[in-house]
């Protein structure tokens, strides 16, 4: 197999063990014919009838322009570190060519961030402008840690972005620190960010008589020496920024994997979730390193990988899918996750392998988490400071009831409500925290989440989402649309359906009873429509297709199911590509 393995594939000499899969790989030039052939036959599609119907083209042709800049396959490579045989994965990718190197990073300094960082410093500038929103009075004293950061073109792109800022508030101080674990690597970074500008090295600490935007902005070290502050002390940033910092303590597994063979003509692979759905109260991360459905030439290829680099597990099942996986367990991770979270208000991991769930599940709690469709990194903004005015604005509506409760039942009622909203949604939680109609607006949605459930019953999969963190994604704007959605995948009798449920809350008094009541029911009117059109309208819809892929890739990342049922969901999730599964749409206005 190693001679024929290495057809179309350059291996590249140094320290690293690297390789490019060229256009002229067998399985790249299959690729090409694949795009060529699906793009065509969408063109035919569109010029051969004067009406198509598209729920959203613009993010239909925003979806399609990314699927086929997709290297398609494949997507893992081997790599020789003399005669021993090393599984890399796609990690960059230019027209037909893609590079792939070792999926795990590695903990010597010598893995920088290859991307350009002008993306994640803008990033880094959307988080701190929604930060100075909810939190104005900061923008005097404003700082930001790169934590573990080693990529030095990361501090300087991001000092440009806030200058950029500054220009719109002039009365802004802003400091970023770089922090790391370890204290060479820190020095090393700093030297290199250093030798890479092109500015003035003094620049960085100009005086602060200057009225120059340099001297409202400071980049500080922060050795992994200087002690962890006591929480009962506050914490002394405001925002801690991690890139692939987790990420960096994942292992390689390998999964049994029992999918049958898809034609290639009805596969893109970037639309299919690489995550692995977890059970209830698992503390694994895992993300696969490939496409989890393959053509029949597909998984003869990844088996040949398998067969080389883990050939006792040959056996293990019909085929063996590589994939990054992530202990929370491991004690170096519970280490990071305590120290960051007392340095900052807010704790931004901009990582593929994080999940909400698991982070939930040791008290952390999820401010913001921002899902990409299929696969990359995902954004999650947790923290563990405290919500002493939410909580207070909470009682105070709660005791207005007159439920003649005692205080202990009402302390433990005021924490219920605010766990199921983080449940359903952080940015409810923090919205709430902000303004006091919002925590209203919580109220509304946790009971409307708890008689949903009541119906649904305790032994019914499903999970939740709250709407506006998927605003875009529906193509509508944040709070003009419903509240909440549960995605319910069931299996009977070997019928395979999925129930949809809608719902729209508000918590108001008599007196808003009529006007709110039209509000609430016109906001589910809209959503639950949006998703008919999508769904069933006739003649289908160009991007239905996109719609099952974005519901199905949902499912299979946020529902927590029996160890014994991963099988029969990965089964359903066939179905449900395959326009094999039945699906209803239910809307609530409570």
């Amino acid at each position: 197999l190693h001679p024929i393995l290495d057809i179309g594939t350059a291996q590249i000499s140094g320290d690293k063990v690297t390789a490019i899969i060229t256009p002229w790989h067998p399985m790249r030039l299959m690729a090409m014919d694949v795009k060529i052939k699906q793009l065509a036959s969408l063109l035919t599609e569109l010029l051969s009838s004067d009406e198509h119907h598209f729920s959203d083209p613009r993010l239909f042709f925003k979806e399609l322009t990314e699927g086929l800049q997709h290297p398609y396959y494949p997507e893992l490579a081997i790599g020789w570190d003399g005669k021993a045989a090393k599984l890399l994965a796609v990690t960059d990718h230019n027209l037909d060519y893609s590079l792939h190197e070792n999926p795990l990073a590695e903990d010597d300094g010598l893995d920088e961030t290859n991307e350009s960082p002008r993306e994640t410093a803008s990033l880094v500038l959307d988080l701190i402008k929604k930060y100075l929103k909810l939190y104005p009075h900061e923008k005097a004293n404003l700082s930001t840690v790169l934590f573990n950061c080693d990529c030095s073109r990361l501090p300087t792109a991001l000092v440009d972005k806030v200058s950029e800022l500054h220009e719109d508030e002039d009365d802004m101080r802003c400091e970023v620190i770089l922090r790391h674990r370890d204290k060479s690597t820190l020095i090393n970074l700093y030297e290199r960010i250093i030798e890479s500008s092109d500015d003035d090295v003094d620049s960085f600490v100009a005086s602060e008589a200057t009225t120059d935007f340099m001297a409202r902005l400071r980049i500080g070290i922060m050795a992994d020496q200087a002690p962890t502050p006591d929480p009962k002390d506050g914490r002394p940033t405001d925002i801690v920024f991690l890139q692939d910092v987790i990420a960096r303590h994942a292992e390689v597994e390998w999964y049994s994997d029992e999918s049958e063979p898809v034609s290639a003509l009805e596969l893109i692979p970037s639309q299919w979730s690489r995550r692995k759905p977890s059970a209830k109260d698992e503390m694994k991360s895992v993300v696969y390193l490939a496409c989890p459905m393959q053509t029949e030439t597909g998984w003869s290829y990844i088996n040949a990988l398998s067969s080389i680099i883990k050939p006792h597990l040959k056996d293990f099942g019909e085929h063996l899918l590589p994939a990054r996986q992530l202990d929370f367990n491991d004690s170096r991770t519970a280490e990071i996750f305590d120290e960051i979270h007392q340095l900052g208000n807010w704790v931004a991991n901009y990582d593929e392998l994080l999940d909400r769930r698991q982070l939930m599940n040791q008290q952390v709690r999820v401010i913001r988490y921002k899902q990409t469709s299929s696969q990359g990194r995902n954004l999650l903004i947790s923290s563990r400071a405290p919500l002493g005015l939410l909580k207070s604005m909470v009682k105070g509506r709660i005791t207005s009831l007159n439920l003649e409760i005692e205080e202990d039942a009402l302390n433990t009622l005021v924490e219920r409500f605010i766990d199921d909203a983080n449940q359903a949604s952080g940015d409810l939680v923090l919205r709430a925290a902000k303004r006091g109609r919002n925590a209203s607006e919580l109220m509304g949605v946790v009971l409307s989440k708890y008689l949903i459930e009541d119906e649904l019953g305790s032994s019914s999969l499903h999970s939740w989402y709250f709407l506006d963190d998927y605003a875009e994604w529906l193509g509508q704007k944040e709070e003009q649309i419903a509240d909440l959605m549960a995605l319910c995948p069931v299996i009977e009798d070997g019928a395979y359906k999925l129930g949809i449920i809608i719902s729209e809350a508000k918590y108001i008094d008599q007196a808003s009873l009529s006007s709110k009541r039209k509000e609430s029911q016109k906001q589910l009117r809209d959503t639950v429509k949006r998703m008919r059109e999508a769904l069933f309208s006739e003649p289908a819809c160009m991007d239905r297709s996109l719609w099952l892929s974005r519901l199905s890739n949902l499912v299979m990342s946020g529902v927590n199911v029996p160890s014994g049922s991963m099988g029969d969901l990965a089964k359903w999730r066939d179905a449900l590509r395959n326009g094999e599964c039945e699906v209803f749409i239910r809307g609530y206005s409570h």
